[in-house]
Parts: C-alpha cells; structure tokens; sequence
C-alpha cells in the first residue's frame, strides 16, 4: 500500500515541479525542493514496491499498488492545486477514454 501512495506522491510532485519548470525555467527549477524530494520519494516507492512483489505473488501486490496510485494522485491534485474532477456521464466517459476537457 505505501508504494502506491509513494507513488501517487511523486506524480503530484511532479505536476508541482512541471509547472515551475514551465513559467521559470530550469534554473529556478533545480533551485526549488521539489526534484530533490522526488528524487528520494521515488527511491522510497521503489524500495516499497520491490519489497512487497518479493513479500507474495505478483497478483497481490501489483493490483494495489496500480489502485492507490491514481487515486492518491488525484486526491492531492483536488487538495493541493484546486483540480475539478467532471461528474456528468458524458465528462467520465470521456475523461475513461483518455479525452480531456
């Protein structure tokens, strides 16, 4: 469980440090805390997730991680950067199929 939610907590790191990157530049980006954090989350995941497919069988472990990883992601993008998720029919569908808005 916690790969996934490391997980998770890099992608949001990552859409932090992109949009820095994109108004700044790379200077300021590598000035900033966030590719340092990243850096040493992503190792913890790593670490975690290697940890948990030697623990037991794949089919454990993979499904779980695969699930907490969007949602923690999403959950920090609404908390963090104001994101709107869609709830009509037709926004899900699309939002399922790889469109956006």
């Amino acid at each position: 469980m916690s790969a996934g939610a490391l997980f998770g907590l890099m992608s949001a790191l990552l859409r932090s440090w992109t949009s820095l990157l994109s108004h700044h530049g790379i200077v300021a980006g590598l000035a900033t805390w966030q590719p340092y954090v990243m850096g040493a989350v992503a190792a913890a995941g790593f670490l975690t997730a290697q940890s948990a497919f030697q623990a037991g069988p794949l089919a454990a472990s993979l499904p779980v991680i695969d699930t907490l990883e969007p949602g923690v992601a999403v959950a920090i993008a609404i908390a963090a950067f104001g994101e709107i998720v869609n709830h009509t029919p037709v926004a899900l569908g699309l939002e399922a199929g790889g469109w956006q808005r």
